[in-house]
């Protein structure tokens, strides 16, 4: 069940809490004056044992970081076009295929960007990920093999 409360504490402003299935748990919240949304995923219930510095850190240079996966897509998809399901990269390269970014935190800064919508046929149907370790891309892929996880409603 989606529970709504505020942390002011926690410097993350409001968020939603929903309970997932086994020993998941998800806080999910807006960063500050923009529409793009972050969760917050663990398998525990405490929220405070989350590494909430780097969360807060990453959030407050949201653009940086969006800017460093938009440019990892675009050079993975230069590198390894069949990767993404093309031909060859398509142009123009300042164009990224993907939209509406969500950033999502779950093991101390094991971290990624999923953009839920991709025009990329690996996209189809839950977008495109970007994975970072601390403030580095690491991996780019497509979430078509990815299945749906329904929430907890007890």
């Amino acid at each position: 069940m989606e529970q709504f409360f505020e942390h002011s504490d926690l410097g993350l402003g409001a968020m939603t809490f929903q309970k997932g299935p086994g020993t998941v748990h998800c806080w999910t919240g807006r960063i500050a004056d923009t529409e793009i949304l972050f969760s917050i995923i663990l398998n525990t219930s405490e929220l405070r044992s989350a590494n909430l510095d780097f969360i807060r850190s990453v959030l407050q240079n949201w653009r940086e970081y969006l800017s460093k996966a938009e440019h990892e897509i675009q050079a993975q998809i230069g590198k390894s076009p069949e990767k993404f399901g093309l031909q060859r990269a398509p142009f123009p390269e300042t164009e990224i295929p993907a939209e509406q970014p969500q950033f999502l935190f779950y093991d101390e800064t094991e971290w990624g960007l999923h953009f839920e919508i991709c025009t990329l046929p690996v996209g189809e149907p839950f977008g495109l990920m970007v994975e970072f370790s601390g403030d580095t891309p690491t991996d780019v892929y497509g979430l078509s093999e990815a299945e749906e996880i329904e929430a907890d409603m007890e």
